[in-house]
């Protein structure tokens, strides 16, 4: 209870608190995929150079929405918060499931490798299109 209090006073005079470093790539996610959701939204008046029209530069910003989601609902664990080999061993023995938001890519306890490969070439995918596309995400 007093680390919470504590934890409340540093994101009032720091603007973060200790906590939120403990996973900082789960807390970035967080504030980038509600920011990316809400850019996505917002009456844009143009689009990067190099991009051919809205719905162009409106299909990357899903991707790199999607990958948000994904480290969101994947990664905020300790048990699943990164990707390497275990992580494979861990799902194939159902001791951890993976989501996209709340639909789980696999159902029943039935394990999917082709579909968690899938997911996951997308969540690559959108995060190489996030450091792509850094400089571009103003209006």
């Amino acid at each position: 209870m007093i680390k919470k209090i504590i934890w409340f006073f540093q994101k009032i005079f720091k603007g973060y608190s200790v906590s939120d470093l403990w996973n900082l790539d789960f807390h970035l996610a967080k504030i980038i995929f509600k920011r990316l959701k809400a850019f996505k939204k917002l009456e844009r008046f143009g689009y990067p150079a190099g991009i051919k029209s809205f719905k162009e530069w409106n299909e990357i910003l899903d991707k790199m929405i999607f990958s948000f989601e994904f480290v969101i609902s994947n990664f905020g664990t300790e048990e699943n918060y990164k990707w390497h080999d275990e992580i494979w061993e861990k799902l194939e023995k159902k001791e951890v499931s993976l989501t996209i938001g709340n639909k789980k890519i696999y159902t029943d306890r039935k394990y999917n490798k082709e579909k968690c490969k899938e997911y996951y070439k997308k969540y690559t995918e959108g995060m190489t299109l996030f450091s792509e596309h850094f400089h571009n995400l103003w209006d």
